[in-house]
């Protein structure tokens, strides 16, 4: 899948994704925001996959907050193996995007090819 952008789950560092992902020879970019903005983008589906408006009650929120700290905490340690780290805070999806391009861009040859190369892979 060369030329290829793939998210992975914050459980994609860990085995058994590790295992698959350290034989690709991917750069790995982690893509960090607080805790409540991330709770902010939170969006639900149904079964069959279609998209539900869900308004959080202020337990739900608290609930939701607490289980993406636990998930940050938890992963943060397998977040080492990446490449690169890019906090997204107060970006939208554009200037997200730009920042981790950029990112890539600054990583040193050893561990990304060369500035084409990887910009390619971020398009």
């Amino acid at each position: 899948m060369k030329d290829s952008v793939i998210a992975l789950p914050q459980s994609g560092l860990t085995a058994p994704y590790w295992n698959v992902v350290k034989g690709a020879r991917a750069i790995l970019v982690v893509v960090e925001d607080k805790p409540i903005n991330i709770l902010d983008r939170i969006v639900f589906f149904d079964n069959d996959g279609r998209l539900i408006h869900k308004e959080l009650t202020s337990a739900e929120r608290q609930h939701y907050l607490h289980e993406i700290k636990e998930d940050m905490r938890f992963f943060g340690r397998s977040y080492a193996k990446a490449n690169a780290r890019v906090n997204i805070e107060g970006l939208g999806p554009g200037e997200a995007a730009k920042k981790i391009k950029l990112a890539l861009d600054s990583l040193p040859e050893h561990q990304g090819g060369d500035a084409r190369t990887r910009a390619s892979r971020v398009r």
